[in-house]
Order: C-alpha cells, then structure tokens, then sequence
C-alpha cells in the first residue's frame, strides 16, 4: 500500500503537460491565422491595385481611340479625379480603400521617344512633339489600394479608319447626270490629279450608270468617261466605289464616337469635336440617316483634314447654298440641283441622278482622297510584348 501512495499525482502532472502542449498548439494557430489572414490581406490589396492598373490601360486606350493627339494639349485628359468619380460610383472605399499615401489612380501618356521623356506628353499642355509620326506612343498607370501600388507600361498603337476609296474618280452616279441647263458648262474638273504609280498616267474618271449630258466634263487636264452598264465603257456601280461594307463601318463608327444623326439640324446643331468634328456641325465624320435628307451650305473641312459626309435613308442632296466641301459625299437618293454656287472638292457618289445644272462644281482632289487614309481612328491597341510592370512612384 505504501509504494501506491507514493505514486500519487502523477496523472496530473501528465494532464498539465498535455493541457500545456494543447495551449502553446492554440497560441501557435492563433499566430499563423493572423499571419495568414495578413498575408491575404496584402494580396488582395496588391491583386486590387494591378487589377484597377489594367482597367485604367484599358480605359486609357478607348480614351485615345477616341481623342487621339495631335497638338499639345489636345489629348484627353485622365485626371484623378475623374477616375475616382466613375470608379467610387460603383466601389466603395471599404472593397477598395484609398492608398496610404498618393492618388488613387494616376494615368499619363507620351510620345515613345527613344529615350523616354515624360515631358513631352499632350494631357496638360506641356510642350513637346506633337506629331507621333509612328501613332504610338506610351500609357503608364498606377494605382494605390490601400498599402499596396501597381504601375503598368504599355506601348499602343493607333491603327487608322481604311476607306479603301478608289483613286481618281471624280463622279460615281447610278442613274444620270444633269449639267446643261442654266448654270455654265463644265462641271466636274480635276484640282489635284492622282499620281502616276496609282493611276497609270494619273487620269482621273467619272461613272455615270445612265447617260452624261452633253459638256458636263471638263478635258483638261483629261476625265475619262464611262457610261452606260454595258460594252467595255460601262461604268463602275456606286457599290463598286463606295462598298456597303464602307457604309456600315462608317455608320458604326459615326456612332461610336457620336457623328450619327437623325436629321439634318441635330447635325449642324453638333459640337466641335477636334478629331471627329474640328469645326463642330456636319465637319470631320457626319451621318445623316434621314428620309428627308439634306441642304448643304457653307464651308467645311479642308485638303488636309477631309471629310466624309453620308446622307442615307434614302434621303436627297441638296446644294442648297454657297461655299465648298472638302472630302466626300455619299448619298443613298439623288443630288438635286443647287440654289447656290456650291463646290465639292474630292469625290461625289450617289446611288441614283446627280443634277448639276445651276452653278455647283465638283473638282476632283486626290489630296483629298489620300488624306483620309490616316484620317480617323478605328481603334487604339497595344503594341505586341510592351507590357511592363514597373516600380511604383
């Protein structure tokens, strides 16, 4: 009995060593919770932030599509503010808590010198080359999310807007010309031929599907005629010179960028847009999609900024006015007479009559015509292995 008395309290000692080991087990889980819960905490901070780093790219590049520069301080304008404006409409600060330091989201962009020189940028006016001879240039946004800052570099590129427009033609008309009459003969004369290398002895052409009234067309310097739909002189069909697959892209693209109009006054009611519209009404980029169609009238665009005017729906052109129009116009009905001395530089093509009696003119401008080949934007992209995630400032 003695030697059992004298093992008493030993199972205790046990019990407090395993209660012991059990609590320094808790204390130890307890540790590496908070450390993981820190730890992914900070990660989602750091995906947050590159998250919201790519979505300023992103926006940065439509931005640009639709505003690309072209003169110091012409560019458009990625402030903070503005971002944190449409972004905290949708985020709260407590999923995306504003940086401990600096801005949210900060975007700039400059030409892609070969040493890169943030000085010449377009987004506050800062002096520099503004020409982007290459439509590239770089885009560097950063955010901050909470303790954690992401900065991206992306070289993009801006492709232009192809027309694919023919080179040389003057007039297209599906059904007949009309220029005898009252007005003084002739119409339709070349200002600016193509060259050689893209039409061979850089002749210019009119197409008249119907018949071309008598000495409508200059012949110096020299316009060859087709007429009719038959024989080796047939003329070309309007679709051939300006395609349907032309008409809805640049419907689609007037759209997009706010040039698509139901009528005739909400276009020459629209603003100054410096890519799209430089001097606001049916300038630059104009859809008109109207029934009753539209009477044209004053100056607009130039040999170096062209435009292209579309009058669909059926709708006539009306030369309604003096003055001169500068690129090319297109109409699903027919162009009737002017009321006013009227000219057109570049290229005219209509889906039914051309009517030029009166005192309107179309003068053939290759300028023109090639001028449009880098004249609007259809989309701004990165360029291939550009992307950079660089150190944060």
């Amino acid at each position: 009995m003695g030697g059992l008395r004298s093992q008493r309290g030993a199972g205790l000692i046990l019990i407090i060593g395993v209660i012991a080991a059990l609590g320094i087990l808790a204390m130890s889980l307890v540790a590496l919770t908070a450390n993981v819960q820190h730890n992914t905490a900070t990660d989602r901070s750091r995906a947050k932030a590159f998250n919201v780093a790519e979505a300023a790219v992103d926006v940065s590049m439509y931005g640009l599509n639709a505003k690309w520069p072209k003169t110091s301080g012409a560019g458009p304008d990625f402030a903070a503010t503005a971002w944190q404006t449409s972004f905290r409409g949708q985020f709260a600060t407590t999923e995306f808590p504003n940086p401990n330091s600096g801005q949210f989201v900060v975007v700039e962009y400059y030409d892609n010198q070969p040493t890169i020189d943030k000085t010449i940028k377009w987004d506050k006016g800062q002096p520099g080359n503004a020409t982007l001879p290459d439509n590239k240039m770089y885009v560097e946004a950063q955010a901050g999310v909470g303790p954690k800052k992401t900065r991206i570099r992306v070289l993009v590129e801006r492709i232009p807007y192809t027309t694919n427009l023919p080179r040389g033609v003057a007039l297209c008309a599906g059904g007949n010309l009309y220029s005898n009459g009252g007005g003084n003969n002739p119409k339709i004369y070349v200002e600016v031929p193509p060259p050689d290398d893209v039409v061979p002895g850089g002749v210019t052409s009119v197409h008249v599907r119907g018949t071309i009234e008598a000495q409508s067309v200059t012949q110096t310097p020299p316009i060859a005629k087709f007429e009719g739909t038959t024989g080796p002189t047939a003329a070309k069909k309007p679709s051939e010179v300006f395609s349907p697959t032309l008409v809805e892209g640049l419907t689609q693209l007037a759209k997009d960028h706010g040039r698509y109009f139901t009528s005739g006054a909400a276009a020459e009611a629209s603003p100054v847009d410096p890519d799209w519209s430089p001097a606001g009404g049916i300038s630059g980029l104009c859809v008109i999609d109207s029934a009753a169609g539209y009477s044209i009238r004053g100056d607009y665009n130039s040999e170096a900024q062209p435009g292209i005017l579309l009058i669909l729906g059926g709708g006539d052109l009306d030369y309604g006015g003096g003055g001169d129009y500068y690129g090319v116009i297109y109409v699903t009905g027919q162009v009737q007479k002017g009321h006013g001395k009227y000219a057109v530089h570049g290229m005219v093509v209509v889906d039914s009559h051309q009517d030029m009696r009166g005192t309107t003119d179309i003068f053939y401008n290759d300028n023109c015509i090639a001028n449009l080949a880098n004249r609007f934007s259809l989309t701004v992209k990165q360029v291939p292995n550009t992307w950079r995630e660089i150190r944060p400032i």
